[in-house]
């Protein structure tokens, strides 16, 4: 699982789940954001999944500055499923 807060030019990867489903807990911070999903199958084919427009806009109760690691910011779950 990956995100991209510049529209989809570029991702960070955000978490692993090797079966085919599961979840990824992600800490973003405020913006707008795209999540691209990548899965292979079997006979190593990969297809890719993006989610575009995900604005996260949190309260000041539930921001953290950049500055703090993401174990400190408001972590969100991601749950998918793959289907092949």
């Amino acid at each position: 699982m990956e995100a991209s807060r510049d529209g989809g030019a570029s991702y960070t990867q955000v978490g692993v789940v090797t079966a085919a489903s599961g979840e990824v807990t992600w800490a973003p911070m405020n913006g707008t954001y795209t999540l691209r999903a990548t899965a292979t199958d079997k006979t190593g084919r990969t297809s890719s999944s993006t989610l575009d427009g995900i604005k996260v806009n949190l309260t000041s109760s539930d921001a953290r500055s950049e500055e703090h690691t993401s174990e400190l910011q408001s972590p969100y779950v991601i749950s998918y499923a793959v289907f092949c």
